[in-house]
């Protein structure tokens, strides 16, 4: 309540000038096609899908607002409503967040099954039938996703520690969605400008605790109080709401969408303070207790800039993690990502582009995962040999 209140006052206080249309980002992964499929690829898929309805909603104002100006503003302001109270139109948000249960259950060896509420028990087997199925279903469906061990599938390493499980594969849906939100945080501050329709995904997807159902909400509650840590709904959803306050992009995004609804400005410029990249908070879930992940960092140059970011459990069992990156523009055409995650154990990412014309690329990298890390925990693609895991991809990107 608290934030649509913030959100209600900002909408009727600013205004500025200016145009520009969403970004259309396509990246295709091997991660895309390889099972296990990687959450980061999948979420390139889920961001394509979100920035082609972007264009889409963007369009549809341009064109209104060229017949009357006066309906272009109520067609944005129905927009602020829906948005507001969550009930905007994003089918591809429910698949991305029903993959992350899916891809815990597969970590530790448990084959995932998908499946609509409503749809008579019909059940696809892969993450993309699934994606078709929503994509093909009345608006507002909502999705669930079952695990069931299956004779010719592989198991957990019988080094690790199995017992949170439910608790992980719980929580898998809800660190998906706000994982998305880093996701648009990370392009906004790399591109330094983008569309004010990348609000929509972001809101969403960073209030994901908050949106979630009462039941869900207290199987997780209850996982927590078997670990001993006491939390009411209305406290992960006041801690959730911290989290969005403190953060910088949420109140770049806010004042963006404003000027939007009152002068039809359809961008929004990313502001540093002295090369310092300004704060962003994410509430996670983890094994541990619930975690706040502040992400920040320092731009040296117009070629480098280096990503820093704490994540901390602050509820629960102390746990403490410190991501380091440098992203490096080399002579043309070369640029790389280099990062190292130093929690209970170590993680790592590099990847190498090439930069193309027309505003491609393409890339090769790896991602070395550690499952005592809080990332790992989130992220690893398999548990069979144990507690770490590797994965490299090739990748191809266009940036319309």
């Amino acid at each position: 309540m608290l934030l649509r209140f913030i959100i209600f006052l900002f909408i009727f206080s600013s205004s500025i000038v200016g145009s520009i249309r969403p970004f259309v980002s396509v990246e295709l992964d091997s991660g895309m096609f390889v099972k296990p499929y990687t959450n980061r690829s999948v979420a390139g898929v889920t961001l394509i899908s979100h920035d082609l309805i972007n264009m889409a909603s963007w369009s549809v104002n341009r064109n209104v607002l060229y017949l009357n100006r006066k309906a272009g503003f109520y067609m944005r302001a129905f927009l602020t409503g829906l948005i507001m109270n969550h009930t905007y139109f994003s089918f591809y948000s429910l698949p991305y967040q029903e993959f992350g249960h899916g891809s815990r259950g597969r970590a530790f060896g448990v084959e995932p099954d998908y499946y609509l509420l409503g749809s008579e028990g019909d059940v696809t087997h892969t993450y993309y039938a699934f994606f078709g199925d929503v994509f093909s279903s009345v608006m507002g469906s909502k999705g669930l996703s079952t695990a069931t061990k299956k004779p010719d599938t592989w198991f957990a390493h019988s080094s690790v520690d199995t017992s949170d499980f439910d608790l992980i594969w719980y929580a898998g849906g809800v660190n998906n969605q706000v994982y998305f939100s880093q996701i648009i945080d990370d392009r906004f501050y790399e591109r330094n400008i983008t569309s004010v329709y990348d609000v929509i995904g972001f809101f969403n997807a960073k209030m994901a605790i908050s949106n979630l159902d009462s039941v869900t909400l207290n199987e997780i509650r209850s996982m927590y109080s078997d670990k001993g840590i006491s939390l009411s709904n209305s406290e992960l959803k006041r801690y959730n709401g911290y989290a969005v306050l403190s953060s910088l992009t949420f109140w770049a995004f806010v004042d963006g969408w404003a000027r939007y609804l009152v002068s039809g400005i359809d961008h929004i410029q990313y502001n540093e303070w002295y090369n310092f990249r300004l704060p962003d908070v994410s509430m996670y879930l983890t094994s541990h207790g619930p975690s706040y992940r502040v992400q920040s960092g320092y731009r040296f140059s117009v070629d480098t800039h280096m990503p820093i970011a704490v994540e901390y459990v602050f509820a629960g069992e102390s746990q403490y993690e410190l991501t380091l990156g440098v992203s490096k523009k080399w002579s043309w055409p070369l640029k790389s990502y280099s990062e190292i995650r130093l929690g209970d154990g170590v993680g790592l990412t590099q990847a190498i582009d090439i930069v193309l014309p027309s505003f491609s690329k393409v890339g090769v990298g790896f991602d070395y995962y550690n499952f005592n890390n809080l990332y790992g925990e989130r992220h690893i693609l398999s548990l069979k040999d144990g507690g770490t895991n590797i994965n490299f991809w090739l990748a191809y990107s266009y940036r319309k």
